[in-house]
């Protein structure tokens, strides 16, 4: 009984820490975080920082590391925060491919190296990789390669949409050099995939996987959210046992984030289906638990792997890192990136493309290095980047010589007394480890402990972030007002949209009196700015329970009856008298709340 008492005791302590330092914050995928850059580099600063990064490189007999943006997606999934351009037309691969390769001939030629640069590292991000046709592939990977002398020990890695990849590009790349794929999976869960935009089914992920590993890539990465809209524990065991049974070697779990301020996309649901607080993290611990009983191995915030995979022995050896495409295996530097949006990292510097696909391709025609963006760390910057890195892969850092000391690091103890206090950290005069108890607190840690900029904290912008999205939902807001401006009330048969205006999400709620249900559609041109306010009204089957509608090809109203769940179209609205008739309808689809 003691023993039970004392374990509850526990678990009630760490559920109300978690709620106290649940604060908005960054993966720390750099330092300083994107926000927090401010001393822009110039063009040749740069390129003497990339430049500098190989000399090191070769010196210590590495390798760079190249990433390639590939941003066209032939649908919007309406979780993602990546720079992404959809389209369904396949003309535009050929001639971005090219411009990326003009762009990886300007840094060859105006870095003037006096042999082609050591290579250890190349991933294929995106958007969607694979929306390139095999041929693309090739022409863009042979073009980079031709620039660089290969290590022997090199690692290529590709993303992959599993609705677009096909066995002709799997085995071109394996040709290649590339040896590993990540898959997006998010959830195979129906109505959350009806609710993101995500849906493929278990046997197309089985079937693309079954054909990497017989083309020969023998490292297969899944990635999964948690926190989508929807999702329940039953949907996170039914995600997690299909992929048990695919048996991936690696898994990003990674927790939704929610900023429909910034990416327009996620207003296709509210904030009303996102699980959140001690039911989000219940989500996470309890797909860990899963993972975990199945022989996968948790590595650092949000990673899981096989114990023989080389993520987990980075881990277990001390080599793990971490940069803009989450935990790897080693630090390799400098990391170049191309394509638009990519964003860079020679050490003591970062840089970002262009974000908009246009001027991108504008400024390489031009010669230009198409960065718009980036920052040039100080010493301080430098160091505390270690220490942020140090804690993010091994939970622990340390400051016993004197390049590892700013005079920042004098004030961490009173800064983190209260962490402390709750047991989340144990801190001596030059060192700080992160407790066992729940290594995800690291980044509430970090965030307090690391994180600072000029004249400002993180929870400055996070209490920031939190208004935005107040202001973005609130009945009263300013985002509310100006959509009443241009508020009108049609009948869900009959929307009308108007040319180039898409309708993108909407609340639906029940008069009990009526029975009848209540649509307000929000309507956003085709890039995401000029909202529009639609309001609708229709009689509905009784017996559904509605909670949002989706503009979507293929969505349905989900209805339970007699214990089973049924769906059925309806409130179809297609836009009259202009060239999208027929091509856009709106559905209804349910929470399933009983």
């Amino acid at each position: 009984m003691r023993t039970t008492c004392t374990a509850n005791a526990m678990i009630a302590t760490t559920s109300e820490l978690l709620r106290k330092y649940d604060v908005p914050g960054p993966r720390y995928t750099s330092y300083p975080t994107i926000l927090h850059w401010h001393n822009m580099p110039t063009i040749d600063e740069w390129l003497q920082s990339v430049s500098d990064s190989i000399d090191l490189t070769e010196r210590h007999g590495t390798g760079a590391a190249i990433y390639v943006h590939v941003p066209f997606c032939r649908s919007l999934c309406t979780y993602c925060g990546c720079n992404s351009r959809i389209t369904s037309s396949t003309s535009v691969g050929r001639q971005y491919v090219q411009t990326v390769l003009q762009e990886w001939k300007l840094y060859c030629d105006r870095l003037h190296r006096s042999q082609p640069i050591p290579l250890s590292e190349l991933h294929l991000g995106g958007g969607t990789p694979t929306f390139l046709s095999a041929a693309e592939l090739e022409e863009l990977v042979s073009g980079l390669l031709r620039h660089v002398r290969q290590k022997s020990d090199a690692e290529f890695s590709v993303e992959s949409d599993p609705r677009v990849t096909q066995p002709e590009q799997l085995a071109m790349l394996y040709r290649l050099g590339f040896r590993r794929l990540s898959l997006g999976i998010q959830d195979f869960d129906p109505l959350v995939q009806l609710a993101v935009n995500r849906v493929q089914s278990e046997r197309q992920v089985r079937t693309v996987t079954e054909q990497a590993r017989a083309a020969g890539f023998n490292s297969i990465n899944y990635d999964l959210i948690y926190g989508l809209p929807f999702q329940t524990l039953q949907s996170v065991e039914q995600t997690v046992e299909a992929v048990l049974r695919l048996r991936p070697d690696r898994i990003a779990f990674y927790g939704y984030a929610h900023v429909p301020w910034v990416k327009p996309g996620q207003r296709h649901f509210t904030e009303n289906d996102l699980p959140a607080g001690d039911e989000k993290r219940d989500l996470y611990e309890f797909g860990r638990r899963l993972l975990e009983s199945a022989g996968y191995r948790e590595i650092g915030m949000d990673h899981f792997a096989l114990e023989s995979e080389s993520l987990w022995k980075a881990s277990v050896n001390g080599t793990l890192h971490r940069n803009f495409m989450g935990y790897t295996p080693r630090l390799v530097a400098p990391l170049i990136g191309l394509g638009v949006s990519a964003i860079s990292d020679a050490w003591d510097a970062f840089a970002q493309n262009e974000k908009t696909i246009e001027l991108y391709e504008e400024r390489v025609a031009n010669s230009e290095i198409p960065i718009f963006r980036g920052h040039k760390l100080s010493r301080e910057d430098l160091v505390l980047r270690r220490h942020v890195l140090n804690l993010m892969t091994r939970f622990e850092t340390s400051w016993h010589t004197p390049e590892l000391l700013v005079p920042f690091l004098d004030s961490v103890a009173g800064r983190l007394d209260e962490l402390r206090s709750d047991g989340l950290i144990r801190l001596t005069n030059n060192t700080c480890r992160v407790t066992p108890v729940d290594h995800q607190r690291c980044e509430a840690f970090s965030l307090q402990a690391v994180c600072k900029s000029a004249g400002s904290d993180w929870y400055s912008d996070a209490a920031a972030a939190s208004a935005s999205l107040h202001d973005c939902t609130s009945e009263g807001s300013v985002f509310h007002q100006k959509l009443s401006r241009h508020r009108r009330r049609v009948a869900p048969a009959e929307v009308d949209s108007n040319p180039g205006r898409r309708p993108a999400a909407a609340h639906v709620e029940r008069s009990c009196a009526s029975r009848n249900w209540h649509a307000q559609l929000r309507a956003f041109d085709r890039n995401g700015t000029a909202p529009v306010e639609i309001l609708g009204r229709g009689r509905i089957d009784s017996t559904a329970v509605v909670s949002t509608v989706f503009h979507y090809d293929y969505c349905y109203l989900l209805r339970r009856r007699g214990g089973r769940t049924r769906q059925t179209q309806v409130a179809t609205g297609c836009p009259r008298g202009n060239e999208m008739a027929g091509s856009s309808r709106i559905y209804l689809a349910s929470s399933l709340h009983a």
